[in-house]
């Protein structure tokens, strides 16, 4: 995983998976800081804050996941 890496947040069960795209990773690689909403810009993802991240809790991707009744969100 890299900077500019296209990811899907899936720790929390409440809210349920988020796209993002990775800003950096922490110096230890343990943690990635994601940019998670920027408006659908983005190609301009290093503008907006990140949030950190455990890397358990990111999928490489935008993949579609499906909730309980398994429609796509």
């Amino acid at each position: 995983m890299n900077p500019g890496t296209k990811v899907t947040y899936i720790g929390n069960p409440y809210k349920g998976p988020e796209k993002g795209i990775v800003k950096s990773l922490s110096q230890d690689r343990k943690r990635a800081f994601v940019v998670f909403n920027c408006g659908n810009q983005w190609d301009r993802y290093q503008d907006y804050t990140a949030a950190s991240c455990s890397l358990d809790d990111l999928v490489e991707g935008w993949e579609e996941h499906k909730n309980n009744q398994n429609e796509a969100i």
